[in-house]
């Protein structure tokens, strides 16, 4: 690709060089610089790219995206106010728009994100469709997983991702969106079929100056997407999230148990062996069973029913999905030993989702509860007062 075709798009401050250039890859880690790539000099939090302009000039780059003044001559230099919100316009133009050729579902708020990316891959699978995965614990490209290092990966990786997950036949993404992502421009070049918002606890309160610093942030998403965008009303952020974003164009529906929602779940019932409940919805009521315990499941299943009903994928196939599914690793996953013990594992990392588990064993336990969990050191301290 020439670079003048990469630069479509940017606010460029300057150019010195040659924008004729064929340029065969781009990079923002010095380590993965090859022949003819465009390095893109990002200024970290712990480190900064243009330090490392004469080590990716010795691994081939012909071409730098800089925001500093830099020429050296033989090189293209290309300066931009921000370089990591630059990167995401390069990433999209080098993949060639992939997100536009994929029906991608972000998902994101604290708790809950990764069950129902899980709930809606295994109900898309169902109907046929291939799927890809992005995610806390992995990604899936449509061929093979691969171990994910981030809930939502820089721009470069996640176009990438994409474009593998078009070329390995996948017509749908479910992604976990974070608010890292949002506020590092990870996704602002990312077209989103559906947007999903779970709920809000205090969290990452080391990255947001507060908790409407954090809204925020997850509120980006509701900005992205083109068919429709799904709320949890009974959630206070979410509320005020739905507020803010009824008004757009792409239309806004709602779920949730207490308040009165376009998707909604009563007579719930709860137990060791999961949840049931009768669904609610414009159009018909259904009963619900999903082999995962918790009150959480019945939002979480909540929202992935309304995805699946803007996406006309039958009320069989979501029930008979659900009914059989066997939820996520880690995720009030029980393990099985002979000392008649009942382990329970869980990633609850936060107040909300640690009193969420707890009160779901709580309603079946026939024992003593004992809690081991711990804290991430230099990280956020309102989860270690």
């Amino acid at each position: 690709m020439k670079l003048h075709d990469l630069l479509k798009g940017l606010d460029i401050v300057s150019i010195t060089g040659d924008l004729n250039i064929d340029i065969t890859n781009i990079a923002y880690d010095s380590r993965k610089v090859e022949e003819n790539t465009l390095f893109i000099c990002i200024k970290g939090f712990n480190s900064d790219g243009h330090k490392y302009i004469e080590s990716a000039i010795e691994k081939g780059a012909k071409a730098f995206l800089v925001q500093e003044d830099i020429n050296i001559e033989g090189y293209t230099f290309i300066k931009v106010e921000d370089t990591r919100a630059s990167m995401a316009n390069v990433a999209d133009n080098f993949y060639n728009n992939p997100s536009k050729e994929l029906g991608v579902i972000g998902v994101t708020g604290t708790n809950g994100k990764t069950s129902i990316t899980t709930f809606l891959s295994e109900i898309l699978s169902s109907n046929n469709k291939k799927v890809g995965l992005v995610g806390t614990i992995k990604i899936f490209d449509g061929d093979k997983e691969v171990e994910s290092s981030s809930t939502t990966p820089e721009s470069i990786d996640l176009q990438k991702h994409f474009r593998t997950m078009i070329d390995n036949g996948c017509d749908y993404c479910a992604m976990e969106v974070s608010s890292h992502s949002l506020v590092l421009n990870r996704v602002d070049e990312t077209e989103f079929k559906l947007g999903i918002f779970t709920n809000l606890t205090p969290e990452h309160l080391d990255f947001h100056k507060d908790l409407e610093d954090y809204r925020n942030a997850k509120e980006k998403l509701f900005y992205k997407t083109t068919t429709a965008n799904i709320i949890n009303i009974d959630d206070e952020g979410g509320a005020k999230i739905y507020e803010n974003i009824k008004s757009l164009s792409t239309p806004c529906y709602t779920y949730g148990i207490d308040n009165k929602a376009d998707f909604m779940a009563k007579n719930i019932k709860i137990d060791a062996r999961g949840v049931s409940y009768t669904l609610v919805t414009p159009t018909y009521e259904e009963e619900i069973f999903v082999p995962v315990p918790g009150k959480f499941t019945v939002y979480n299943t909540l929202a992935v029913i309304a995805a699946c009903y803007m996406l006309n994928i039958s009320k069989e196939i979501v029930k008979e999905s659900l009914g059989k599914t066997k939820g996520v690793a880690g995720r009030f996953e029980t393990i099985t030993n002979d000392k008649g013990i009942s382990v329970i594992v869980d990633y609850a990392h936060t107040p909300d989702a640690l009193e969420n588990i707890l009160n779901t064993a709580k309603g079946f336990a026939k024992s003593n509860i004992i809690t081991v969990f711990g804290c991430g050191g230099d990280r956020d301290t309102t989860k270690r007062p």
